[in-house]
């Protein structure tokens, strides 16, 4: 690792924070001198690792002025490593080559070393928001978070093949920006579909040179094997008379040790004019016993049970109740084909008596 006490905090380059940005890349000459350029809004040097580029990754790097490291591939968190040991500063920005520096955060990250002043945290988190080849950014779909603005005096990136994020204290308080990096994953709908496609496929199959494992009853090791006796041949081992256990012995039923009578062969099928010439089994007189079941003492029945409904119906004056009921009459005598004369002709109620439902109005509606 480089020694952190030769690590300047003097900046080569005008509006420049002590901050040192490192790049890993291959064959990233479609947007590597634009992250490049939007870096240096605010870092002080660029440092790119290269595995192998045989594009313009590399002219165009040198050219934006970036500083640029050739090595194999070593995997994701050893190439991180290499990158951070090889900054000026002790303050690094870790980004990808397809990640863009936003005006806004580069102000953020400008703010915090004001007047010659360390930042407060370890660490800073930042928002990476999708940024499509034509329209405007997602700023509310695809967004996710890094913690990747970071003092490699507290914390390094894992020396490790696979593994590339930083193991974060769980007592550290995580500085977060407000601004956005722009995050150009991909360049049309045809690389899209090839990124979905690869994080849903199923994961790869073993090698074929891979000898499968041994079952589990294979595994059983050779001492254990050794204390266990061979079986005996078929023809040594006797019978052994099977004895009903005693629960299961009826006392009362002797039969149980007599043999059992061979089962009666079962008649064959009757034909359809078999079954029609087959005399009717003569009627019994004797109707089946019907068991009435008593209800069962101290039931509360269901209806009984609920409360009474309350009378919600409107109070009528002696008028209203007078019309209703000539109405009433005059609908029962209309459905039970009586004349209009019947219907006059019989008394009307007194004005103070409860309004009563006709029997012949029942009728006429129990019809419809």
């Amino acid at each position: 690792m480089t020694d952190t006490t030769l690590a300047s905090s003097t900046t080569t380059r005008a509006n420049a924070a002590p901050v040192s940005c490192f790049i890993r890349a291959k064959n990233e000459e479609r947007l590597i001198g634009e992250v490049i350029k939007a870096a240096f809004q605010v870092v002080d040097e660029v440092v790119v690792v290269d595995s192998g580029s045989t594009d313009k990754t590399i002219a165009i790097s040198e050219a934006a002025g970036a500083r640029v490291l050739n090595t194999p591939w070593l995997g994701g968190g050893k190439q991180k490593r290499l990158g951070e040991d090889a900054c000026k500063h002790d303050w690094v920005l870790d980004l990808d080559a397809d990640e863009i520096v936003t005006p806004e955060l580069a102000e953020e990250i400008r703010a915090l070393f004001a007047n010659d002043q360390e930042p407060p945290h370890n660490v800073y988190e930042f928002k990476l928001v999708t940024k499509p080849p034509v329209g405007q950014p997602w700023w509310n779909a695809a967004v996710v978070y890094r913690n990747r603005f970071y003092d490699r005096r507290k914390i390094h990136a894992r020396d490790h093949a696979g593994w590339d994020q930083l193991e974060i204290p769980s007592d550290w308080v995580i500085g977060k920006f407000k601004a956005p990096i722009l995050h150009c994953s991909f360049r049309d709908l045809a690389q899209l579909n090839a990124i979905i496609a690869l994080r849903r496929a199923p994961p790869a199959p073993p090698p074929a040179d891979v000898a499968p494992a041994a079952p589990a009853e294979d595994a059983m090791p050779a001492a254990a094997a050794e204390d266990v006796a061979p079986a005996a041949p078929a023809e040594e081992v006797e019978a052994a008379p099977i004895t009903p256990p005693a629960e299961a012995v009826d006392e009362q039923s002797p039969a149980m040790a007599a043999p059992t009578a061979p089962p009666e062969p079962e008649a064959p099928p009757q034909t359809e004019k078999e079954v029609d010439a087959a005399p009717a089994p003569p009627a019994s007189d004797q109707r089946p016993q019907l068991t009435v079941v008593p209800p069962a003492k101290n039931v509360v029945p269901f209806r009984s049970a609920l409360p009474p409904a309350p009378d919600k119906r409107p109070m009528l004056t002696p008028v209203e109740r007078n019309a209703f009921q000539e109405i009433a009459r005059a609908l029962g005598a209309r459905l039970e084909g009586a004349t209009e004369d019947e219907a006059a002709k019989e008394p009307a109620p007194a004005a103070d008596a409860a309004p009563a439902r006709p029997a012949t109005a029942t009728a006429g509606c129990a019809r419809r």
